[in-house]
């Protein structure tokens, strides 16, 4: 796991999506989600807090998590990272 500070949008694809698995975006709050979304669209499936404009954005695509539920969490990221049909699946969908 890497915890990255701000990325500026135009830099995401080259220093943050080209080596991603999976984003994590346990933020309250979330206009819309840009970096979730641009996520979805790279084929990277994100695990978010379910925020309304995360929900809108996202739709089915997205797996959502409550921000405090770090067993949750930790589920999402093992069925992810240790399945790979799972993690197919969820790529997918994220396109």
């Amino acid at each position: 796991v890497e915890v990255r500070a701000q990325v500026p949008g135009e830099e995401m694809a080259e220093r943050v999506f080209g080596r991603t698995r999976v984003l994590l975006r346990p933020r309250s709050y979330e206009s819309w989600g840009r970096a979730g979304c641009a996520a979805l669209a790279s084929g990277i499936p994100v695990v978010a807090h379910p925020t309304p404009g995360l929900c809108e954005s996202r739709g089915e695509a997205g797996v959502f998590v409550d921000r405090n539920d770090l067993d949750g969490y930790e589920a999402v990221l093992r069925k992810l990272l240790e399945d790979p049909a799972e993690y197919r699946l969820a790529a997918k969908r994220a396109r």
